[in-house]
């Protein structure tokens, strides 16, 4: 649902899940973690939907059309597969640190709002 209205964010949807990811870990695992795993895993599935089509199954009601509408097309897909190596990173390093974890997902959430708008590539030339 936070990607949903993208490429504008829905903030008061991000804010939730960033808090959400400060949580303590319990019995249940790590919310940060878990967040992270979540993020990691609709980057990859979005950067193949531009190169193969919305995966099957969906992972949530919907995922396919977003996905097909935010990765059309091969060059959208690069895009996104650069944001997901550049934000793993970022979010394994954070913690490494001791980062705080909602300002860090925050933060990763703000940075797949301002990729670039998805675009065909040029025709080819004969």
């Amino acid at each position: 649902d936070v990607f949903a209205t993208l490429p504008r964010l829905d903030r008061l949807a991000a804010a939730k899940l960033a808090e959400g990811a400060a949580g303590r870990a319990g019995a249940d695992g790590d919310p940060f973690d878990l967040t992270i795993t979540l993020l990691d895993r609709f980057l990859t599935r979005t950067a193949r939907a531009g190169l193969m089509g919305a995966p099957l199954p969906q992972a949530a009601r919907g995922e396919g059309a977003l996905m097909a509408r935010i990765s059309p097309d091969d060059l959208a897909a690069r895009e996104w597969a650069g944001a997901q190596a550049r934000l793993s990173a970022r979010a394994r390093a954070g913690r490494a640190v001791n980062l705080d974890p909602s300002a860090l997902v925050m933060d990763m959430l703000v940075e797949l709002a301002h990729l670039p708008p998805a675009r065909s590539a040029p025709p080819a030339r004969n």
